[in-house]
């Protein structure tokens, strides 16, 4: 061996790359949405060693967190310890417990659940004023999944899809905008919106209920009408497409569990984070959760021991502090 060669050693000590999720653990925790869970009708074993379908639920939001774009990827939670001690939970379920617990949502139960999810949610929260965007995307199938048609589909001609349509929460008067494409070849908009549109412009609006000068207007929502970039985090951040059953109401009901995961990091970004940009799922999964963690035990006292940078411990401190104290209603800034 050469004397540059680096030596390969083996430890058994349970080490989780994900030390960061305490942070979601907490702020879960505190946003009370278990509690709203345990409310609802949702799948119960049918026997006293069946999994608990809240953590049914809160470890297939936390595969998502971490990286799952599929069932079969769940399964990377039962591998590590650490993570299911930080989660407090007994046993991780298999890909195929996932697939039954789905499976048991129908019209009626997704029709009782997620309104009554939603609902809450909005009451948690303290905002002045806001829009709805609304948007839909296509959902490429490839399996013999229920609801899947052939129909409007870009990327895959003449595949069946689904086509869900997704609304949006941003913050009504309307403001027209033109941009000469000789100019601006590359602007946005469309070249033909109005009757008396001309063909060197194209037009694009904004509705809003600001009473502000419309160039004020058009300069705060230019950047933010990005339902699309949404619905791209959505699909390659939490996997929003590639989690289907062949059940329809069990893919809708996963889709919409996707959905209430994905809102759970927006208010990760607003009452912890404390930011006002968009950071995606990925960029917060590189900064926050992937930290390598592991359990040490002295005196009956549990520690979750993180190795990070020193100079960084202050900000994490912080950020554990923010998750621990908040709880709602949860004050959304508009800015």
């Amino acid at each position: 061996m050469k004397a540059d060669d680096l030596a390969i050693e083996y430890s058994d000590r349970n080490i989780t790359a994900w030390g960061g999720m305490k942070l979601m653990k907490d702020l879960v925790d505190r946003c009370g949405i278990k509690d709203l869970l345990r409310s609802c009708d949702l799948p119960q074993p049918h026997s006293n060693r069946g999994y608990d379908p809240i953590d049914i639920i809160e470890s297939f939001w936390t595969s998502i967190w971490i990286g799952a774009s599929w069932f079969t990827h769940c399964s990377w939670l039962r591998f590590d310890t650490t993570l299911k001690e930080i989660f407090n939970w007994k046993e991780v379920p298999s890909q195929s417990t996932y697939s039954r617990f789905f499976s048991k949502f129908s019209l009626k139960r997704n029709t009782e659940v997620f309104p009554k999810i939603q609902r809450w949610f909005f009451e948690q929260l303290r905002f002045d004023n806001m829009t709805l965007d609304l948007d839909s995307s296509v959902m490429t199938r490839y399996g013999a999944q229920e609801g899947a048609m052939v129909g409007y589909n870009p990327q895959k001609r003449g595949r069946a899809s689904h086509h869900p349509l997704i609304a949006f929460m941003a913050e009504m008067r309307m403001v027209a905008v033109r941009k000469n494409v000789e100019r601006r070849p590359k602007a946005s908009g469309r070249l033909l919106l109005f009757d008396v549109a001309e063909e060197r412009y194209r037009y694009s609006t904004f509705v809003t209920d600001l009473d502000l000068p419309m160039q004020q207007i058009w300069n705060m929502y230019r950047d933010r009408g990005d339902a699309e970039n949404r619905i791209k985090e959505l699909k390659y951040d939490f996997g929003a497409d590639s989690f289907r059953l062949k059940k329809f109401f069990a893919t809708e009901a996963s889709f919409r569990f996707i959905m209430i995961a994905y809102n759970l990091i927006s208010l990760f970004r607003q009452m912890v984070l404390k930011e006002k940009n968009q950071a995606t799922l990925s960029s917060i999964r590189f900064k926050c959760f992937a930290l390598g963690s592991w359990i040490s035990r002295h005196a009956n006292q549990r520690t979750l021991k993180i190795a990070l940078a020193r100079e960084k411990r202050a900000w994490l401190d912080g950020l554990f502090d923010t998750a621990k104290t908040a709880h709602p209603p949860f004050q959304v800034s508009n800015e």
